[in-house]
């Protein structure tokens, strides 16, 4: 116990601790490193890999950063949630057209479950949704059933929606995510 060793200061700190531990592990690597033939090369391109990694993710991190700017964000009590339109015409501009026909398709049924007297739930087809809005006497049943029938026949008929079929589906979503429904 009279050794130098153990003779540490009370005030250094278990993060002192772990960086001259991991400093003395890396001192002893590039001593380990000289001795290879080629070995400051080797160093140095891990060391370059290492910085073009870093660079990388730093740039992707931004790109997500500025897709998630783009996205309307709304306030609801603690949850926060992005709508469902801007998401559609976002993914349409980038050419993901099934993406944003499920989009579309929830923020057809967000707007009428607002504006209706009907609920949401996930386990609803657009058929239940239709009964509903007919047993409600809304002006949207009409619209409502043709947008789920396009709908329900480009997603699961085709399993995939293109730039015509979105078109199609917009023209009918339009009415449906305005103020009113024509009757």
């Amino acid at each position: 116990m009279r050794q130098s060793a153990y003779h540490r200061s009370l005030q250094t700190s278990i993060a002192d601790r772990v960086w001259n531990w991991i400093w003395e592990h890396f001192l002893s690597f590039l001593e380990g490193v000289r001795g290879i033939p080629g070995g400051r090369y080797i160093a140095l391109s891990a060391a370059a890999l290492l910085v073009l990694v870093v660079i990388l993710r730093l740039v992707y991190g931004a790109q997500l950063r500025d897709e998630e700017r783009t996205r309307i964000r709304h306030r609801h009590g603690s949850r926060t949630y992005i709508d469902p339109w801007l998401e559609a015409q976002n993914a349409a501009a980038q050419g993901r057209f099934t993406d944003a026909a499920h989009a579309l398709n929830a923020a057809v049924l967000e707007r009428l479950t607002r504006r209706e007297r009907i609920r949401l739930h996930e386990s609803k087809t657009h058929g239940d949704y239709a009964r509903e809005l007919r047993s409600v006497g809304s002006n949207a049943y009409g619209p409502f059933r043709d947008f789920g029938r396009l709908y329900e026949r480009i997603i699961y008929g085709r399993g995939e929606c293109d730039a015509a079929g979105y078109g199609e589906l917009m023209e009918r979503a339009r009415p449906l995510v305005s103020q009113s429904v024509a009757a």
